[in-house]
Parts: structure tokens; sequence; C-alpha cells
């Protein structure tokens, strides 16, 4: 059985909530009356901005009391993990500016907010807190799931005529072994981790493009003979939900997973919110932040997101991940040849065998705000900004939305979903259908798309 998880992006909200999510699949009820591990069966985390913060530490930490642990290394448990995200990241942010070696480098040479953004997640999150030497992409630990740490390329297109190493604006760059060696002629090992992270949440306005060099030869830009980069920023602007580079892993080789898997489990954490835009009843809807940055772009970019964000999930929910009709569709979604369905190279099986085998072998479970039943909680959720801080409260209503999600208290189509979760982990091999008509993680008919759609308006 193959298990994969996707992290979506949002910040601090969606780093907090994707820990505790995943600290919940620690722990799922199952059908025997013993709890079952889930994340432990994960075989790889796809993660965007805020949500690569948990992927990475998790990726990067060890299990506590169990041994060996390298010196130096962090842990993951409830507590820690509470507590480096609890703290508030732009106050450490900003203060980091007044050093007086980045107040240099930061006016005197190509050092940036991102650069500085960066060196805090490492100096919280990804360094040895013994040594502070900085973790690089080396280092994750070797018993965690594979690793892809989403962002968006946004250089202007360039290598388009090849396939492998084509830098499109706009489209899906992975932190992974795979880019770097076709993208950019390029080892990851030694990449610092906090880096990696930091491009994938670069938001742009408040940060600046996160700078890589190509180091394809001949050296050089075409047309202009100087050395090239590749400029990246934050992934939500090509896929916020991280899935797909999920799509990505399934079509490779011609659909090989598809083809060799018995089952195939996703489960997408989502921390979307609602866009709510301006308070109607204010005159003058501005914020502090507000006369430095007006944060009305943050509105404009939900709504423009909302479209890809809704094509995306169609597509996992209805098993349609393949249909692509172009090759100019897969290139749009970082899909080389030997994954995409369109191109004249593929060798997998038909579009219509391919959501066949989706529909017998694939289960998608979308853990999101809208499925907590506690009305003021779903309300708070929903009221958490994209930012790296949290305001009073903000943390309890996601310990309190996850909790609902996956206790006592969840909905009669959550607790199903968390059920068939649980089913197919204790007993893999058995065949089990897909629970028709729910919302959370139902076969793509077009009555569970109504049904998400009615609860997002409540």
């Amino acid at each position: 059985m193959l298990v994969l998880l996707a992290l979506s992006g949002g910040g601090s909200r969606a780093a907090y909530f994707s820990a505790r999510t995943m600290q919940a699949l620690e722990h799922v009820p199952g059908p025997r009356g013993t709890p079952l591990n889930v994340l432990n069966e994960v075989d790889l985390i796809s993660s965007v901005s805020g949500g690569s913060l948990a992927a990475a530490y998790y990726a990067s930490s060890y299990e506590p009391g169990v041994a060996p642990i390298p010196k130096g290394r962090r842990v993951w448990d409830e507590r820690t993990v509470t507590d480096l995200m609890s703290r508030n990241y732009i106050a450490r942010w900003v203060a980091n500016w007044f050093w007086p070696a980045n107040i240099v480098r930061f006016w005197f040479t190509a050092f940036d907010r991102t650069d500085i953004m960066a060196q805090t997640f490492a100096d919280n999150f990804f360094d040895s807190p013994r040594t502070g030497i900085d973790l690089r992409m080396r280092d994750l630990n070797p018993g965690r799931p594979n690793l892809i740490l989403n962002a968006t390329i946004g250089s202007r297109s360039y290598d388009t005529e090849d396939p492998a190493r084509a830098k499109r604006f706009g489209t899906v760059f992975t932190f992974t072994h795979e880019d770097f060696a076709a993208k950019l002629n390029s080892e990851i090992a030694d990449y610092e981790l906090a880096r990696a992270v930091m491009a994938s949440a670069t938001f742009p306005a408040a940060f600046n493009y996160m700078t890589l060099r190509d180091l394809h030869e001949p050296a050089g830009c075409p047309d202009h003979g100087k050395p090239c980069y590749v400029h990246v920023f934050d992934g939500g602007n090509s896929d916020n939900l991280g899935l797909l580079s999920l799509k990505r892993v399934l079509l490779s080789n011609h659909a090989a997973k598809i083809r060799d898997a018995r089952r195939i489990v996703v489960i997408f954490v989502d921390a979307f919110r609602h866009a709510l835009g301006a308070d109607p009843t204010a005159a003058d809807p501005r914020g502090v932040m507000s006369y430095v940055v007006d944060h009305n772009f943050l509105d404009a970019t939900d709504s423009l997101l909302e479209g890809n964000r809704e094509r995306t999930l169609d597509t996992f929910f209805a098993r349609t991940i393949g249909a692509y009709t172009k090759p100019e569709q897969c290139q749009r979604d970082n899909l080389p040849d030997h994954a995409c369905v369109a191109s004249a190279g593929w060798r997998g099986p038909r579009p219509d065998e391919l959501t066949a085998a989706l529909r017998a072998k694939m289960f998608f479970f979308h853990v999101t705000f809208d499925a907590v039943t506690d009305g003021p909680v779903r309300d708070r959720l929903h009221a958490i900004p994209t930012t790296f801080t949290f305001a009073d409260g903000e943390m309890e209503a996601i310990r309190g939305g996850v909790a609902n999600i996956f206790g006592d208290g969840a909905n009669r189509a959550a607790r199903d979903c968390v059920q068939l979760l649980a089913a197919l982990i204790d007993a893999p091999a058995v065949t089990r259908p897909v629970v028709e008509g729910n919302p959370w993680c139902g076969g793509g008919s077009l009555g569970e798309k109504g049904e998400r759609q009615r609860l997002q308006k409540r």
C-alpha cells in the first residue's frame, strides 16, 4: 500500500494545523479497539509554504525515547512541536534585522529579507540546538518519509525546448534530487534545509525571491552569455495544496506506482480559509501593518487561487488526475513526458483505464476546517490570517478543530472517513469500497461536490 500525505500552505496556521493532524494520525482509533499509527505508514510528504515547516521538521526529527538519536537532534513530540509553533516568528525575524552583520549584508550584498527569515527558521527548527550548525538536506532522518518541498519558479522562462531542463515561469519547482539534477545540474544534499523551507514560503510582497544558481554547462543564460539563476518564491502561487507533486509521483514512469500498488491512500491536510475580505463596517480597513505594506493583496491573492484550488481538488476526488489532453497542460503542472498522458511518448494506461484503476485503488481523505462541527471553533479557524505568528486563542482553535475531526465529536461523514482510513491501514489486503456520498472521502460525485460547496458557505 502506498500512503501519500500533502500539507497545504497558510503560514503558521497551516504549520500548526498540519502538525496537530500528523500527531492525530499517530493515534487513529483502530477497528480492533487499539490505536493505529497511520503517520508511521506514510511513504512521502509533499508540502507547501507553512505546511513545509511541519513537514520538514517531522522529516528531520526523531522519536523521543527511540534509540539511536544523533546528538543534538530535535525530537518530535507534542510539547516540543507546540512550543516551536507558538513562537512569534515575525517578531524574531524583525529582531534579526538588527544584528550588525545582517545590517551590513542587507545594505551592501544580495542578502535580503528572505535570507533573514531562513536563518530565523534555522535557529528555531532546523539546526542542532547544541552546536547551532544548520541542517542540510542530507541530514533528514532516513527513517522518515521522503520529502517534497514545493516552490514556484519566478524567473523568466528558458530552456523550454528541453522538457527535463525547462524552467517555466509560474510552474512548480521542487526541492528534490530530481529537480536539482535536471533543472540546475546540481546536488541537493548540501543545500540548507531552512532555505528550502523558506523558498516554499516566500510570500510575495513580504519576502524576496530565493535565488538558485543554474550550473548547466556551458554556463550562461540563453543569448546572454552570463551566469544563469533560477528565482523561486512561495509554492502556493503554483499549487497551494501540495497535490500537483503527488500527481507527479503517481503518474511518473508511465503510472508505474498506480500499476504496482494494491492500495493508494492520499491524505490531504488543508488549512484553507475562506477569503473574508474587508470588514464592511470599517470606513478605513487598514491595520497597523498596512501603513507599511497594504494587506489587501492577501485577499486578492486568495480569490485568484481559489479557482486553481478547486480544479486540483476535483481531479483527486473524481480520480481523474491523468485527464490531460495536451502536453502544455502537463508542462503547466510540472509533469515530465513520462508522467504525461498527453505526450507522444506515453506508454501507460489510456486516460479512461487510468481513472478506472484509481477508482478501484485510490482513497482520498480531505482534512479541512469545513469538516469541524463546532461552529464557533470552525469560524475561529477561518478567521486565522496567513502570517507567521498567532493571536490569542488561535492555537487553541486549531487543537480543538483537529480533536473535533478525529474525536467522538466528529460529524458522521468525518467519522466514517476516519474509520475507513483506520480499516485500510489495519488490513490493506481487504477490498473496501469508497464511502459514496461522503464530502470528505467520497468518490467524486457531483452530489459530494455540491455538499462540500454548501458546507463552505456556512
